[in-house]
């Protein structure tokens, strides 16, 4: 009888153990609005609706109005899509930037982050529809104003292209000082493994240099992102042959902390950077925090 009771507890425990392999994420099963996606085994397909029950043995979901109960062993993987604080769409809003750079993919609808960068540098953006993206950036607590507008669509399955602009002053040096940019980028991939390449086309004031001119740079970036089942995130991004970045950041409860090191050099002669001498290299750590609402 000893021995029965053993086997049947181990039997559980080893279940229960590859059942939750299954789960991706929180389920959220005590939200009646919840949403899931169940993935089955051997090409069966997907089924959309909300898990009410998880078992050693099997699922039970509500499927076109209907209570489905599913073997665990017919069951690939089992993911949140939607609950009523949005956390459905959460990765989908991390995948819409890199450490640094942008990225093409959108926002989800009605939805934002904010960012801060060593202090210094603050952000929020928010996706005012499905193709368009709104931010406001402050530089040097307050003293520098950015705000950024990005159009973004797909172009095929897996592939986003985009437009940005920005546009930005320090004050109170208003006319020597303002800026703006034009990007066009292309982002490939999914939510959780995506490389991005862009050009940027920038004209910065003349208070920026030595000379009182107005300058004028073409620069490129590529960045490759690469995510973890449970939110850790590992970044590797390059600006313009002068700046690359090897970033790592972990996302949970729509809260992303990062910290990266910054190699920093200068292989083009190119003012709008550095000086257009040839620069050494030097790391530059930086911190940053995400909050996704």
């Amino acid at each position: 009888m000893r021995r029965s009771i053993l086997l049947f507890t181990c039997c559980t425990l080893i279940t229960t153990v590859l059942a939750a392999q299954r789960i991706v994420g929180d389920l959220a099963l005590d939200d009646p609005t919840a949403i899931h996606a169940v993935n089955l085994k051997h090409g069966q397909g997907l089924l959309r609706g909300r898990v009410l029950a998880l078992r050693p043995d099997g699922v039970s979901i509500l499927f076109h109005g209907d209570t489905l109960t599913l073997p665990i062993s017919s069951v690939q993987a089992i993911s949140t899509l939607r609950t009523h604080t949005g956390e459905g769409d959460f990765g989908r809003a991390v995948a819409a930037s890199h450490f640094l750079t942008p990225t093409a993919r959108p926002l989800p609808e009605h939805s934002g982050y904010y960012r801060n960068t060593m202090i210094l540098y603050n952000e929020a953006s928010w996706q005012l529809a499905p193709n368009w993206t709104a931010g406001i950036s402050t530089v040097y607590l307050a003293l520098g104003t950015i705000a950024s507008l990005k159009y973004s669509r797909p172009l095929a399955p897996g592939v986003y292209g985009a437009v940005q602009g920005r546009v930005g002053v320090f004050w109170p040096l208003l006319p020597t000082t303002f800026s703006w940019s034009v990007t066009p980028m292309l982002t490939l991939g999914d939510q959780r493994y995506y490389l991005t390449v862009g050009l940027q086309y920038s004209s910065a004031g003349e208070e920026f240099f030595n000379d009182g001119q107005r300058s004028r740079s073409l620069q490129f970036f590529g960045a490759a992102t690469l995510t973890s089942r449970n939110g850790h995130r590992w970044h590797l991004e390059m600006i313009h042959s002068q700046l690359v970045n090897l970033g790592w950041s972990r996302y949970k409860n729509r809260n992303e902390f990062g910290a990266s090191l910054v190699q920093v050099f200068n292989l083009i002669s190119d003012p709008f950077l550095f000086s257009p001498e040839p620069e050494a290299w030097f790391p530059v750590p930086l911190l940053q925090y995400k909050r996704y609402f």
